[in-house]
């Protein structure tokens, strides 16, 4: 039996409220960008919590059962009555005011084309000093996470995040270019005879997000990585091609340690966009800051 009301209890009811919406543990992870290992057991600990059985899951598929139906139609209400309690408690004041999180990715923080970020502060210090904003770094995966689930307001990450409840609004490209390592084979080879086949004799890094894009190791098994900060090590190891944000590359290829592997043609663009969930769209605060970066990146 639930006898109080713990913070993490709303993470609980918010992964069970998806799972309900969605029909299930698959269709669900594609929203909450978790896999379902980490979703059962959210739904297990909320049955321990409740002290009934919220749904059935197994070899039938899955459905909710008729205590969980009861608890998914207080979990829609319960979403309601939070977004409308957010906009009353904003409106008692006619200024902006409230904490602002912000989720960001480590690689992103140290891209110079993240110049709107300090630019909003200042203007919301200038006009808005009520408005305070929390920045938090961490990896994609637990950034967008972090956004699905209202941990953060907002999350400024890369743009393959497919989720309903969630607005993405570009806001800049980084170039993507491959590079390898002064020890690599590759490195003192002519660049007008790396082709497609001569790249594809050897090991590369890729990233999970943006595969379908790094010609030419799309189709073919790579060593996966998560974010350009972590691919840099493999290709400075002199074992990996990779493909490399341009400026995070930049240092090294100055010293002489990487070089870029035919620019013109080994090369995408990878959006970095603004991720703001639906709940968090009706906090003024929120959308204050959201309207400012979007305005100073165009």
């Amino acid at each position: 039996m639930l006898r109080n009301f713990h913070p993490s209890i709303l993470r609980l009811l918010r992964v069970f409220h998806a799972v309900a919406e969605h029909g299930g543990f698959t269709a669900a992870e594609t929203v909450l960008n978790v896999g379902q290992p980490t979703i059962s057991s959210h739904i297990k600990d909320l049955e321990n919590l409740v002290g009934f059985e919220i749904c059935e899951r197994g070899r039938t598929g899955f459905r909710l059962t008729p205590a969980g139906q009861r608890l998914y139609e207080f979990t829609q209400r319960l979403e309601r009555d939070l977004a409308g309690f957010i906009s009353a408690v904003n409106e008692i004041s006619d200024e902006l005011q409230g904490v602002v999180r912000i989720g960001m990715t480590y690689i992103l923080s140290a891209s110079p084309l993240l110049t709107p970020v300090p630019a909003m502060l200042a203007a919301l210090k200038q006009n808005f000093p009520a408005v305070q904003v929390e920045i938090h770094l961490d990896n994609p995966r637990e950034i967008e996470q972090g956004a699905t689930e209202g941990r953060y307001d907002l999350a400024i990450s890369g743009m393959h995040l497919n989720a309903k409840n969630v607005q993405v609004t570009r806001l800049f490209g980084m170039r993507m270019v491959l590079y390898c390592a002064k020890a690599h084979p590759l490195f003192e080879v002519p660049a007008e005879i790396m082709d497609d086949a001569l790249l594809g004799q050897f090991d590369a890094v890729v990233n999970i997000y943006d595969r379908d894009r790094q010609r030419p190791f799309h189709a073919r098994p790579c060593l996966p990585s998560e974010a350009s900060e972590v691919s840099i090590f493999f290709v400075l190891s002199g074992a990996y091609v990779g493909y490399l944000s341009e400026f995070l590359a930049k240092r090294w290829v100055a010293s002489g340690d990487l070089r870029a592997v035919r620019p013109d043609t080994y090369f995408y663009d990878a959006p970095a966009g603004l991720i703001m969930p639906e709940r968090a769209a009706s906090n003024p605060a929120v959308k204050k800051v959201a309207e400012l970066l979007v305005q100073l990146s165009s």
